[in-house]
């Protein structure tokens, strides 16, 4: 069972990465 903290850290990861990746697209 995944703990709060850990679901909240791969969240941010995520958005994070999805971010990068669209900085990257619209450059």
């Amino acid at each position: 069972m995944l703990k709060a903290a850990d679901f909240g850290s791969d969240f941010l990861w995520g958005v994070a990465t999805a971010a990068t990746q669209i900085e990257g697209a619209s450059n």
